[in-house]
Parts: structure tokens; sequence; C-alpha cells
């Protein structure tokens, strides 16, 4: 429910969850997964070159505050087996992606986290924020079927 993309949570620190302003992840860089040799290549910071504030909303937020075990350290929040970054393999055993996600990929959870936003009504600036979005068009373009009918039914009424 925080619409990250997979390479941020495998760059999260213990020291990027914050309470201040609310609950949050602090999300400062990007970690993505080769596709060719399979390892984890940094590119700090995220791709727009600033860091951003992603809310944990009330279930999830002492899930994570426990998986940090109280530690505020630099040390990675979800590391690999060896204490490395963790691969797209590592995260699905780690997170029992089979009963936890029903078997969805990591990317399916960013966009049922943006349609459970859309669905609560918040406003697009604030979800292409979180989404870390370039703009509110980019999030209209990809989620803004979403939307529903709504213009229509109050422009016909």
């Amino acid at each position: 429910m925080t619409g990250l993309r997979l390479g941020k949570p495998r760059g999260l620190r213990a020291g990027d969850i914050d309470d201040v302003p609310y609950p949050c992840l602090i999300v400062h860089c990007s970690l993505l997964q080769s596709v060719r040799t399979g390892a984890v290549v940094e590119r700090a910071p995220t791709k727009a070159g600033t860091f951003r504030i992603v809310p944990l909303v009330d279930h999830i937020r002492p899930v994570v505050f426990a998986w940090t075990g109280g530690n505020i350290s630099d040390e990675l929040l979800f590391s690999a087996p060896n204490s490395g970054y963790l691969n797209s393999q590592d995260w699905r055993c780690k997170v029992h992606c089979r009963v936890t996600a029903r078997g969805r990929r990591p990317h399916d959870l960013r966009h049922t986290a943006t349609s459970v936003w859309i669905a609560a009504g918040m406003d697009i600036k604030t979800i292409s924020s979180w989404l870390g979005h370039s703009s509110a068009k980019l999030t209209l373009d990809i989620y803004g079927h979403l939307m529903g009918t709504d213009a229509d039914r109050a422009a016909l009424d």
C-alpha cells in the first residue's frame, strides 16, 4: 500500500522510516535489477533526482516498524539472505509473495495501491507525488480510466 516500485524498497534503510510529519518512508534511491545478469544496479538518487515522502497507512506501519527491530541505523530494511541487496526472487520469498500478494508481481501491487487511492477519492496530484511521477498528467494518462464516469453522469443529470 505504498505504491513503490520494487527498486525503491530494495534501497530502503532502517533510518528511512520516520514519524514526522506523519508515519512515512523517505525514498532516497532506486536499486534496479539487471534483466540480463540479475545483478542489483545502484542508481542514486531517484530518477527525479530528489527524495520523496510516502505515507505508511495505519495497518502497515506496525509491520514496517517491527521489521526494523527498533533499529534506526543505515542498515538495509530488506536485505538478501547474504546481507546484500534483495533481488526479485529473494523479495518474493521474504514477503511470502504467493500468500501476501496472492501471486501478483511486485509491480501489480503498485497498481493496486493506486487503484485503492483513486477509489477512495484522493486527489491526483497527491497520488502522483506518492508514485514519484513527474506530473499529474502522467498519472492520469496511466490511471485515468479508473476515475469512473461520474462526470458523464453529472453532466447528463
